[in-house]
């Protein structure tokens, strides 16, 4: 737009007397300096709100971050619990009422921080692996790590990784454990 103005101003002292032309002139840079004031004004107050979106995405990112880690710090204790269990009827090695309930409320608190944050999918991933460990635990199934639980984790892993966006790329095992 300044450009074209520059270009009727060029042209003005062809068709308009030298007067009148310098007139015209005039009005147009104030008209033009205040409307340029006006758009660096606005354009302030967009930028300190986009600053505020930034700093609150990022913020967002480290909490979902931090919840994340905190499920997986869980679900990755109570693997390493059940290593130490047998889950057979008549086992001498079954998890104690004590564990069970500290089991039951580390799960309801895991699930009420990931279901404050987390798409569905991956809240079903979530449901998926941890409803299987209670069936094993309740002796309703055999444990099986390979065909069970590994592909539960790995498939909650990366509904985590899809939700963050940080690397969309699925995981796989390909290891010999």
């Amino acid at each position: 737009m300044e450009e074209f103005l520059k270009y009727i101003i060029d042209l003005a002292p062809i068709w308009v007397p030298t007067g009148i032309c310098l007139v015209f002139k005039s009005i147009l840079k104030a008209d033009l300096q205040q409307y340029k004031s006006e758009l660096e004004k606005e354009l302030k107050i967009v930028q300190k709100d986009l600053d505020i979106l930034k700093n609150k995405d990022i913020v967002c990112l480290h909490e979902k971050i931090k919840i994340y880690q905190s499920g997986i710090d869980f679900i990755a204790k109570t693997l390493s619990d059940f290593t130490k269990f047998d889950f057979r009827p008549n086992s001498l090695k079954l998890p104690t009422p004590e564990y069970m309930r500290e089991l039951n409320t580390e799960r309801l608190k895991l699930y009420g921080r990931i279901a404050t944050i987390a798409p569905q999918s991956l809240i079903k991933a979530q449901d998926r692996l941890i409803d299987y460990l209670f069936e094993v635990v309740e002796g309703k199934i055999d444990y099986s790590w390979e065909n069970e639980v590994r592909p539960r984790s790995l498939e909650l892993l990366n509904e985590i990784r899809k939700d963050l966006g940080l690397n969309t790329e699925k995981i796989s095992y390909f290891g010999e454990r």
